[in-house]
């Protein structure tokens, strides 16, 4: 029997890992509520109201930090199509083109053996934020890919660099995220290194043509971002940035806790720095430079709150790469591919909630300031998956129960925003500049929670509603203060508003929305 070509070798190797791949991103399919933010923007301009989250506004507040995520998600809007299913086809066929020029990348450069494309390919795919970021609703797997693409375009084939292409890969990772120009300038660097060692001029030529790409479109989309929203920086950038010692040491659990959960990622750099020798010294070094920007950034903007190291998504087929070079130097003895196998099956563990450290050493590093206790980041996902329903529920609630125009004082304004049309007052500052611009004294928060306020910050503004809740049969109703008020205050101010919702609207019998009006 003939042996197999080099293509046919290539799609087995594609083939296995895409297998891992869909059956982790089922394992993990859900929409977190911070998407539903882009789908309301993206709604609103299908609808001819402009990129606006509360319709109105002058100028419009620029509460997303995805731009070309949300004019895409407006395109099915326009079509009819739900953007919850829109956004996880999406993230997930970019997540099969991401492992596919990974395996493809490697192939190229390990010619003589395919096995190295298939561990690099195989551990992409099992990486448990990989798996958990093949959907989410976000635009992080759409950006992972550009970047990784805009680095392979220029780096695939030494002798013919792809400039433009580069270019316009990067140039997407610019518009698809507010760090997006910082992250197509480090992929463009990256690349460049073997000019620093050397290089020859036909890189040179090309990565001056894809970096000059990218500053046209960053420098057009500042100057439409000012002329549009009158804001060099959107929202978003004022309630996530900022320096303190609070902020680094929050960014240092952050990564601290995805390198207790994901330890490969951690031994894979030092393992390619160790195994000297290997066939790929310098793709060694620019992959394991991009890992640790990825860190570095992370411990800057002090983490994220969302599960499973949703910043370091886009340095995992820098990971995986690098896995693929340790495998191909160890290749020949004969525990390289136990060993290799047991590193994937570590990913898979992590992927089921297995803890790969111990509960103290975790607890350690506990980096979400406003829940007492640490979770697991498997658990965040499952509570970041169930809360988002439950919110898209309450929020089907209040659009039978309220009228557009009126107002609501909110913390989680993804699903509830997208649900109704009802005017959002943000206690967290992402669609509300008042409180983003405002001095935040640093306190042990959450990422994101930064500057966030009590309700009453908004009470000069008089919104309607102050908050809400969903009771099904059998719930205790909440009826008292939120902590800092008094009960005497609290009576004054508030009026529970209970209203039975329909089960023909697909809520169960005796479902009740309780809102607590405010009294003015």
């Amino acid at each position: 029997m003939p042996a197999a070509t080099p293509g046919r070798r290539l799609a087995a190797v594609i083939a296995a890992a895409l297998a891992v791949h869909l059956a982790l991103a089922a394992r993990f399919d859900f929409v977190c509520d911070d998407a539903y933010i882009s789908f309301r923007y993206a709604r609103h301009l299908a609808e001819g109201s402009g990129l606006t989250f509360n319709p109105g506004e002058s100028p419009p507040v620029e509460g997303f930090s995805n731009l070309l995520w949300v004019l895409w998600m407006s395109l099915f809007e326009v079509l009819g199509v739900a953007p919850e299913a829109a956004s996880r086809v999406t993230s997930v066929l970019c997540g099969a083109v991401l492992i596919a020029l990974v395996a493809r990348f490697l192939h190229r450069r390990f010619p003589a053996d395919s096995r190295p494309a298939l561990a690099g390919a195989l551990c992409l795919a099992a990486m448990p934020p990989f798996a958990v970021w093949s959907t989410g609703g976000l635009e992080t797997m759409a950006f992972a890919l550009a970047c990784f693409a805009a680095f392979e375009r220029l780096s695939l084939d030494p002798h013919r660099p792809r400039g433009v292409a580069a270019g316009l890969c990067a140039a997407a990772a610019a518009l698809l995220r507010a760090d997006g120009a910082m992250w197509a300038f480090a992929m463009i660097a990256v690349a460049a290194l073997p000019i620093v060692r050397g290089g020859g001029a036909v890189l040179r030529r090309q990565v001056l043509i894809a970096a000059a790409i990218v500053a046209l479109v960053t420098i057009a989309q500042f100057d439409w971002r000012h002329e549009y929203f009158g804001e060099w920086l959107p929202n978003t950038a004022r309630v996530k940035t900022g320096m303190s010692s609070l902020r680094l040491g929050r960014g240092f659990d952050y990564v601290a806790t995805f390198l207790l959960v994901v330890p490969l990622a951690a031994a894979v750099p030092v393992a390619a720095a160790v195994a000297r020798g290997g066939a790929a010294p310098l793709l060694a070094l620019q992959s394991a430079a991009v890992f640790a920007v990825a860190c570095a950034y992370s411990v800057t903007t002090g983490g994220d709150f969302m599960p499973m190291g949703r910043f370091l998504v886009v340095a995992m087929p820098f990971v995986a790469v690098l896995f693929a070079i340790v495998f191909e130097r160890f290749a020949r003895h004969r525990a390289a591919w136990p060993v290799a196998g047991a590193c994937l099956v570590s990913l898979v563990l992590a992927s089921f909630d297995v803890p790969l450290a111990s509960s103290a050493l975790a607890d350690r590093f506990h980096f979400r300031g406003n829940r007492p206790t640490r979770s697991t980041e498997v658990e965040m996902w499952r509570e970041s998956r169930d809360n988002a329903a439950e919110w898209k529920a309450l929020g089907r609630a209040l659009s039978l129960t309220t009228k557009p125009g009126e107002s609501i004082v909110f913390g989680n304004v993804g699903a509830i925003g997208y649900e109704t049309e009802l005017k959002i007052h943000d206690l967290y500052g992402l669609v509300s500049p008042e409180v983003a611009r405002r001095e935040a004294r640093p306190v042990r928060a959450s990422p994101g929670h930064d500057h966030g306020v009590s309700p009453e910050f908004f009470f000069a503004q008089k919104p309607t509603y102050l908050t809400a809740y969903l009771l099904r049969p059998g719930d205790t109703p909440v009826d008292g203060p939120p902590p800092g008020w008094t009960k005497a205050t609290w009576e004054s101010k508030v009026e529970i508003v209970v209203k039975p919702l329909p089960p023909g609207q697909g809520f169960d019998a005796g479902t009740e929305v309780h809102i607590f009006k405010l009294k003015w």
